[in-house]
């Protein structure tokens, strides 16, 4: 349906190779290697596509779970905390990956509490508080909205001009 996810905590499969990860997926659309090895190569893992997923860091295992995804070309991905546990650096790094995937076509829908990493990134946030719409609206309108402000962020945010 062009629909597709990450998870919060990336479920590679340990003992395969990264390539092998992609591959091994999918059952009802066969994943060729060329697409494969193509995704990898966006995700800048084509360096580790023979090595096995359990010697990935964090970070890699992250764009691997991204990579699963990305391999099935959705219209429409959902995202969990994708840079959870991220260094800045490597956090950049995601974002601009993300903005790449969205260039060509694709529509993000991110779940995240890093809220520099989202505000920099998109262009609409909505803010959900105990299953309740909170706050919606472009990301410095949101960061300026007191209730946000008092609920996640304790203080002032100031976006980067």
């Amino acid at each position: 349906m062009g629909i597709n996810r990450t998870f919060q905590i990336p479920r590679v499969f340990p003992d395969l190779s990264v390539l092998e990860n992609l591959l091994a997926l999918y059952t009802s659309k066969a994943i060729s290697e060329e697409e494969a090895i193509n995704t990898l190569d966006l995700v800048g893992l084509y360096d580790k596509r023979d090595q096995p997923a359990k010697n990935l860091t964090a970070a890699e295992s992250r764009k691997l779970e991204l990579a699963r995804a990305l391999v099935m070309k959705p219209k429409l991905l959902f995202l969990d905390e994708p840079v959870a546990g991220l260094t800045l650096t490597e956090m950049e790094e995601v974002a601009e990956l993300l903005r790449q995937v969205h260039r060509e076509g694709t529509t993000l829908c991110i779940i995240e509490h890093t809220l520099k990493f989202i505000f920099d990134l998109v262009e609409r946030v909505i803010v959900f508080h105990v299953g309740k719409k909170l706050a919606e609206g472009k990301p410095q309108e949101v960061a300026e909205d007191e209730k946000v402000i008092e609920v996640y962020i304790g203080g002032k945010y100031v976006a980067e001009a």
